[in-house]
């Protein structure tokens, strides 16, 4: 998720007044709905209680947004169950969202946005193993002939954006990604995602040029108050890790952490967690921050962007775009590789090589 200025965009077929139905039989639970407005730059999320298991959130929107829902009796632990919460596009009209029980295998009508997204996770499900021979074919060939596939909907832009997120280690020639933007229909091309895409390819393009050399250092206080440096930790691997407390994916990635700190903790690996909020002042953030980790159980270090944000912006230094999205560093601080989105597989696969050896 990108926090650069975006440009006023011109209003789309997909913008305007949203209708959101939600209906889960028989619960009397609340439901949550959060996203972020590119266009605006505010985190958006309401919670309503469901009233005979039904919900109806009404909201006006620049352009097409992914958010994501999410229901039970607490809504800080359903938003992160795959179970109890589900992603979506928002679009100008009527969506509805039935379900029986859970929103797991809810069935969703009047995005047509969604439906084009559900099709695109369909097909890049063969590629979810991914492994290397696989991530490469998946950004040199498969990617592109989606994006193109795609052009008339949301969810082409949404797919250049990831492919360029993606692209961190290099496989593809950056030069190669601009034309797909051009393939794009032109209303797809005034969406804030598209409108970013040349600061995101050259933010992508100092990323990668990262991997080999020594990571910046910087301080922040840890959870206690105790101040800590990156350079503290030379000697072992450091997996640095960028969430939110907002960010639904990585609040759903920390159990996988938690499985990978207890494997590897004694055997040298350390995990630094970086914190970026993005609304509310320091304090405000600090709680929600605390209560995220308290939340979700994280045991290893945890530091907060925004306290010392304005001598050193960990964040922007480290050039990341999207969250979640993991740094992982050599016994010599020097970074090894990035990973972006979900990708618990590629993680695996390269600790087991590095503490093999």
């Amino acid at each position: 998720m990108t926090i650069a200025t975006t440009p006023l965009l011109a209003q789309t077929k997909w913008s305007g007044a949203v209708t959101l139905k939600v209906t889960i039989e028989g619960s009397q639970d609340s439901v949550g709905l959060s996203y972020y407005d590119m266009v605006n730059k505010k985190l958006v999320i309401e919670r309503h209680k469901l009233e005979q298991g039904v919900s109806i959130f009404e909201e006006n929107i620049s352009e097409p947004v992914i958010a994501a829902i999410y229901a039970g009796p607490d809504l800080k632990t359903a938003a992160a169950s795959p179970d109890n919460s589900m992603r979506l596009y928002l679009q100008a009209g009527e969506i509805t969202i039935q379900a029986q029980k859970t929103l797991k295998d809810a069935a969703l009508h009047g995005s047509s946005i969604t439906d084009d997204f559900a099709a695109v996770q369909k097909e890049l499900s063969p590629y979810r193993k991914k492994t290397d021979s696989l991530n490469t074919q998946l950004k040199l060939t498969v990617m592109p002939a989606m994006i193109i596939k795609y052009r008339n909907s949301p969810v082409g832009a949404y797919l250049l954006s990831n492919l360029i997120y993606d692209n961190y280690r290099g496989e593809m020639d950056t030069a190669a990604i601009k034309p797909l933007l051009n393939q794009l229909s032109p209303e797809v091309r005034e969406m804030s995602t598209a409108k970013s895409i040349d600061d995101r390819i050259n933010r992508i393009r100092k990323a990668s040029k990262m991997t080999g050399t020594i990571a910046p250092d910087f301080a922040r206080l840890d959870l206690n108050g105790k101040q800590i440096h990156l350079s503290d930790f030379r000697g072992k691997y450091v997996l640095v890790d960028f969430w939110g407390s907002w960010c639904h994916p990585c609040r759903q990635s920390h159990p996988h952490l938690k499985e990978i700190y207890t494997r590897y903790k004694e055997k040298g690996l350390e995990i630094i967690g970086i914190d970026q909020e993005l609304q509310g002042d320091l304090e405000a953030m600090k709680k929600k921050w605390k209560q995220a980790v308290a939340e979700d159980g994280l045991t290893w270090v945890q530091v907060l962007n925004a306290d010392g944000i304005k001598d050193f912006d960990i964040v922007r230094n480290y050039e990341v775009e999207a969250f979640p999205s993991k740094i992982l560093l050599d016994k010599e601080g020097r970074v090894i590789d990035r990973f972006v989105g979900d990708n618990a597989q590629i993680i695996d696969s390269k600790l087991e090589q590095l503490f093999a050896k």
